[in-house]
């Protein structure tokens, strides 16, 4: 995997968490729409309402498994700071502002870091 793979596929994982979120939304009003249709007894809509629940959660596994995925990837790492550079960007959406701030290193650094990190990460 070449750096710019490392990075998109990081990116994913970033993205996977708003997926989630979008997901379990979607998952909730369906279960509400099944509740509404058993009160009002439409059996036709209603299997296919609970085939969307299914849907939904086959998908939302799916995501949490390639970020559960992710981050054992970037465990592996054998450098702190890489691991904690690509845990607070992908894993949890810190700014890179914040990061650096946290790390007690100027945000310029951190960038270099994380180059040196996808290239760690690339290399695994």
């Amino acid at each position: 995997m070449t750096e710019e793979e490392t990075c998109l596929y990081l990116t994913r994982v970033r993205d996977a968490k708003r997926d989630i979120a979008l997901l379990e939304a979607d998952y909730r009003w369906a279960c509400d729409g099944i509740e509404r249709l058993k009160r009002i007894q439409i059996h036709g809509k209603l299997a296919a309402s609970i085939a969307n629940t299914k849907r939904f959660t086959v998908k939302r596994d799916a995501l949490l498994r390639f970020r559960e995925e992710a981050a054992a990837r970037i465990e592996r790492l054998p450098d702190v700071r890489f691991r904690e550079i690509l845990k607070g960007r992908y894993l949890e959406g810190d700014t890179w502002e914040w990061i650096a701030s946290w790390m007690g290193y100027d945000t310029r650094h951190v960038h270099r870091l994380h180059k040196r990190a996808l290239a760690a990460m690339a290399q695994e």
